[in-house]
């Protein structure tokens, strides 16, 4: 399809105008296409702004997708990402089926894959908000990751952490999940009440 091609069917399909700029296509403002029968988005796009494609019946996102601002494909049947997706501000996959996330991704606010198929993160994986992945299948956390706020593990089949796992600004919570030892410097942190009534009999 040529850009004009491209163009006309995205504002077939949302109502909204897409721009064609120096090889790249552009959308400009947060954009909503929650519910929209929108099926694919073309290679190199560029969003300034948030991007919510949640109850599309997109399957899987372009080639140099860049979104500035937030990304949410809660709902929608996407099972795995580009390498080269760049998030400004937090991704949402909630209730998909996705199974990993790329190695190399990066999203510079939160993920959010809580509810998913998802059952491995990559190594090193860096975010400068939360991680999110409760109820998901997912049995071990990788080496050499950072995380600036929280991680949630609720209601999953871990067992252990890294022991590596030191760099958290926030919250590690573990209600629910299946965790049984945990590494020296988390066993020396002041935990909230809940958590470590649910840690007791887990790791007697």
């Amino acid at each position: 399809m040529t850009p004009k091609d491209i163009i006309r069917k995205f504002k077939k399909e949302t109502g909204n105008d897409l721009l064609f700029e120096d090889g790249e296509f552009l959308l400009i403002n947060p954009m909503s296409f929650s519910g929209l029968p929108i099926s694919s988005l073309p290679d190199n796009l560029r969003v300034e702004g948030n991007l919510s494609l949640n109850n599309c019946p997109i399957s899987s996102l372009p080639k140099k997708l860049r979104v500035a601002g937030s990304l949410s494909l809660t709902k929608t049947q996407i099972t795995s990402l580009p390498k080269d997706l760049i998030v400004g501000e937090d991704l949402h996959l909630r209730y998909t089926p996705i199974k990993s996330l790329p190695k190399g991704l990066k999203v510079h606010g939160s993920i959010d894959a809580s509810s998913t198929q998802l059952s491995s993160l990559p190594e090193g994986l860096k975010l400068g908000g939360y991680l999110n992945v409760s109820n998901t299948p997912i049995t071990q956390l990788p080496n050499k990751m950072k995380i600036k706020y929280d991680i949630i593990l609720r209601n999953t089949p871990i067992i252990s952490l890294p022991d590596d796992l030191t760099k958290i600004g926030g919250d590690l919570m573990l209600g629910y999940s299946s965790i049984k030892s945990l590494p020296v410097w988390k066993l020396m942190e002041v935990l909230n009440s809940r958590t470590l009534q649910s840690l007791h009999s887990q790791l007697d």
